[in-house]
């Protein structure tokens, strides 16, 4: 029986930027976000935009804090939370996600 080995949403442990015990439930790059992203930001003067308004439909949940040790705002109830991380969760969640890989084959 075929079971998908890429889940559309997945639960990740985000130890090395958050600690242990941290994590972070992802929602996978379907076509339908990339286009309700594209929509969303049709306005957007880059690529980065563009990346961080799917960025923000597709972190679902976390149990992350901030310098203060306070928990952060889940993504889903305040998008714009998004805005507000250090570059290090930034890629750590850019590379969960696999967009790195899909801005590689855009490229070529």
């Amino acid at each position: 029986m075929p079971k998908r080995i890429h889940k559309v949403q997945r639960k990740v442990d985000s130890d090395e930027v958050q600690g242990e015990g941290s994590f972070v439930v992802l929602h996978a790059a379907t076509l339908g976000e990339v286009i309700r992203a594209q929509k969303a930001e049709s306005g957007a003067v880059d690529s980065m935009e563009f990346g961080v308004a799917l960025l923000k439909r597709l972190v679902g949940d976390w149990n992350w804090v901030d310098d203060e040790d306070k928990p952060l705002p889940k993504p889903k109830d305040d998008p714009d939370v998004i805005d507000g991380l250090p570059l290090q969760e930034l890629t750590f969640l850019v590379g969960a996600l696999g967009l790195t890989e899909l801005a590689e084959k855009q490229k070529n």
